[in-house]
């Protein structure tokens, strides 16, 4: 649920003793030479001594640091005179378009919070994947390492105390913790050992739904859908749901997934936000994915069933039989009106003369002169092509399904919407094009101005409009007879 993009280097620490900043630890000083909206060329860490200071690692990679810079800039505004808010830009010699990124970012979206662009302080600190935010107190103490910082969260820690909030460890840190090594083979709050007259995996059926903790893992879903992959699933016989908001969880109850994107089979047919029909919405109240677990909202569900009967269908229902009694909630799925991006022609003669596909063969005929060689080359004989700066490609003899399947739209949209797939509408192919189509997009996919460009290039446009689509239905019980129903 939160974008991470790891970053390879050398450290030379690595060969001996490693340090890594630890909470109430000093942050070793350290002086930024290349900084962009600053006052000066240069500040070191050690000049914000008397201050709270909020260091924010991001990279060029990181979609998700990326969809933040509106909420950091929001901070940094609102925090004006109690902290500083300063992001830290990974770069090194292989990503050197960061610097340029950022500059027209600031521009599109008026950003006014400091950028640092620096590569020594990823080894220095230890850092091995963004986001990580370091925060320090006035007297230049690491108070808390994160992945992701909010309004109330810098206000609770300005204020001396601490929030419930996903943390962000060092590269060697979170290799060394044991404290926090999270077994994926035991049910939710169990140890294996005895507790209170019997060891307390023993029950033969068991089911917990409790508030997550950042000492639980984090966006964990497995059990609840066929198609899941291998990696980190329990032990036969478990399904677990940790971290999530109750809307998430009605929603993997009824589809098994937390959310859909354009390749799965219910994108655009299923909506992944839930409507409410409560008098209460409060345990509903929606966060982002990356600020879920810094509320009272987030949820960790566990279930142990006979292995022998137990399915992801059988999982699911037992979950939503466990959600209506809980929260003494109904629910049902039904048609409804929802929000949608609809990819539309507004040119019909400049979609068609620009559009229109001069083959397949002529596509790899190009790309070999250009000595770029595409990544791949897809099944239904069509081309993908990235260009040099590599957010910028091409397509070649795409049908409008690959099209719309691929990144484009769907992350163009999902930036918009901090990539929270639980509000994001889906994008929808209304331009009745048949044909096949060969289409340059030049600028950045998760930016939607440039998207929305390099669509009126070819006569197209991305319009917001509604669709009737099946929805999850979120009613209170009415009375006590019909929860024994």
């Amino acid at each position: 649920m939160i974008c991470i993009a790891f970053i390879s280097y050398k450290s030379n620490a690595q060969k001996g003793n490693v340090y890594y900043p630890k909470v109430g630890e000093m942050l070793p000083d350290h002086t930024f030479t290349d900084v962009i909206n600053f006052p000066k060329k240069s500040f070191s860490i050690s000049e914000y001594r008397g201050e709270w200071l909020v260091l924010d690692y991001w990279s060029e990679g990181c979609a998700g640091c990326l969809a933040s810079f509106p909420k950091m800039n929001k901070l940094h505004r609102d925090f004006k005179g109690r902290a500083e808010i300063i992001m830290v830009g990974a770069y090194t010699k292989k990503s050197d378009q960061i610097k340029a990124l950022f500059r027209k970012r600031s521009e599109n979206y008026n950003l006014t919070f400091p950028s640092a662009f620096d590569s020594v302080t990823l080894t220095k600190y230890d850092i091995g994947g963004v986001p990580h935010i370091i925060v320090l107190n006035p007297e230049g103490e690491v108070v808390v390492k994160a992945a992701t910082l909010d309004s109330m969260q810098l206000s609770k820690l300005i204020s001396g105390k601490m929030p419930n909030l996903i943390r962000s460890y060092s590269l060697h840190e979170r290799k060394d913790d044991k404290e926090r090594t999270y077994d994926y083979k035991l049910p939710l709050l169990s140890t294996g050992n005895m507790a209170n007259g019997g060891i307390d995996t023993s029950a033969l059926f068991r089911s917990v739904l409790t508030r997550w903790s950042d000492l639980m893992t984090e966006g964990r879903v497995t059990g609840f859908n066929e198609q899941e992959p291998d990696l980190l699933k329990g032990s036969p016989g478990m399904a677990e749901a940790i971290g999530c908001e109750l809307s998430t969880l009605f929603l993997i109850a009824y589809t098994g997934v937390t959310g859909f994107t354009p390749s799965d089979s219910l994108y655009g047919k299923f909506s992944s936000k839930v409507v409410l029909e409560v008098k209460d919405t409060a345990n509903f109240r929606h966060k982002r994915p990356t600020e879920i677990q810094n509320s009272e909202n987030a949820y960790a569900y566990s279930l142990k069933y006979p292995a022998r009967y137990m399915n992801s269908a059988v999982a699911r229902k037992i979950l939503l039989d466990d959600l209506h009694r809980y929260f003494r909630f109904t629910s049902t799925v039904e048609n409804r009106e929802v929000e949608v991006y609809k990819l539309v022609v507004t040119n019909g003669k400049k979609a068609e003369e620009n559009l229109k596909t001069k083959g397949f063969n002529n596509a790899v005929k190009q790309v070999k002169n250009e000595k770029k060689l595409a990544n791949f080359i897809r099944g239904d004989s069509s081309v993908f092509q990235p260009l040099s700066d590599e957010i910028s490609f091409r397509f070649y003899n795409y049908s409008m399904q690959r099209f719309l399947q691929d990144r484009v739209f769907h992350i163009a949209t999902a930036a918009l919407y901090g990539f929270d797939y639980a509000i994001l509408p889906p994008v929808v192919d209304e331009t009745g094009i048949d044909f096949k189509i060969d289409f340059e997009f030049i600028g950045d996919s998760r930016d939607y101005k440039d998207v929305i460009t390099n669509l009126r290039k070819y006569g197209l446009d991305l319009i917001k409009g509604t669709k009737k689509m099946n929805c999850i239905v979120v009613r209170d019980k009415k009375d006590i007879q019909e929860e024994t129903r």
